[in-house]
C-alpha cells in the first residue's frame, strides 16, 4: 500500500531519496518482485505510475506489478486495502493476499516468502504474520476466508485491528524489531541513512 498523504514527514515520502538504494518507495516493491508473490497490486492514491516506481516499462522485474487507484485514500488506510482486494477479485481468484506497506525500507523477499511457506503448510490459518516481541507486524498474510472481513474495516482501521485480540486462527513468526523499520519523520529519515546506507 502506498496511498498515505506523509502528514508527519511534510513532503511524499515515498520519493526521498535514500542514497544508492533509490526513493523509499522502490525498496519493498523490488523485494516483493523478488518474492514468490503470483501478482502485486501496488495501490497509490491515481493508479498512476509515480515518481518512485523502480520498474521501466516493459522491465521484467515489474511484469507482475500493477497499479491500482485509491483516490479516497485520504479517509483511512481502510480505503486502501478495499482497492487491493477488489482488484485481487477482478484478477483471482487467489487463496491469501498479502498486506505490504511501502514504507518498510528493510522488508526483503523472503520474509513474504516464510508468511506464504507458513500458509501452504497449513491452509487452515486466516493469517500469518511477522511479529516483533509478540505484537504483529506487517507484512501480513490473509487467507480467503478473511476477505469479507477486510472489506468491512473503515476509516483508518487497518488489518491490524483483526491481529489484536483476534479470534481468527493465525501464527506470528517472529523477528528482528529492525525488520520493521518504517519511516515517518525526517529524523526517522536522517538516521535510517546514517546507519544502512552511509555505515553499510
Amino acid at each position: 500500500m502506498a496511498a498515505g498523504q506523509s502528514r508527519r514527514m511534510g513532503v511524499p515520502k515515498l520519493s526521498i531519496p535514500l542514497g544508492d538504494k533509490g526513493p523509499l518507495g522502490g525498496m519493498a516493491l523490488r523485494e516483493a518482485a523478488q518474492s514468490g508473490l503470483d501478482d502485486i497490486f501496488v495501490v497509490t492514491r491515481s493508479g498512476e505510475r509515480p515518481d518512485w516506481y523502480p520498474f521501466a516499462e516493459g522491465e521484467a522485474a515489474g511484469e507482475r506489478c500493477f497499479l491500482i487507484p485509491a483516490p479516497e485514500a485520504e479517509l483511512g488506510m481502510a480505503l486502501s486495502i478495499r482497492a487491493g482486494l477488489s482488484a485481487a477479485a477482478d484478477n483471482g481468484p487467489y487463496d491469501a493476499v498479502v498486506v505490504l506497506l511501502a514504507d518498510q525500507p528493510l522488508l526483503r523477499a523472503d520474509m513474504i516468502d516464510r508468511l506464504l511457506a507458513a500458509y501452504r503448510a497449513d491452509p487452515s490459518l486466516e493469517f500469518a504474520a511477522w511479529a516483533d516481541r509478540g505484537e504483529a507486524r506487517p507484512p501480513v498474510l490473509f487467507a480467503a476466508s478473511v476477505f469479507d472481513t477486510l472489506r468491512r474495516l473503515a476509516g483508518d482501521e487497518g488489518a491490524r485491528k483483526l491481529l489484536t485480540g483476534s479470534r481468527l486462527r493465525g501464527k506470528l513468526l517472529e523477528g528482528e524489531a529492525a525488520w520493521f523499520t518504517d519511516l515517518d519523520t525526517p529524523l526517522e529519515v536522517e538516521l535510517f541513512i546514517e546507519r544502512y546506507v552511509l555505515g553499510g
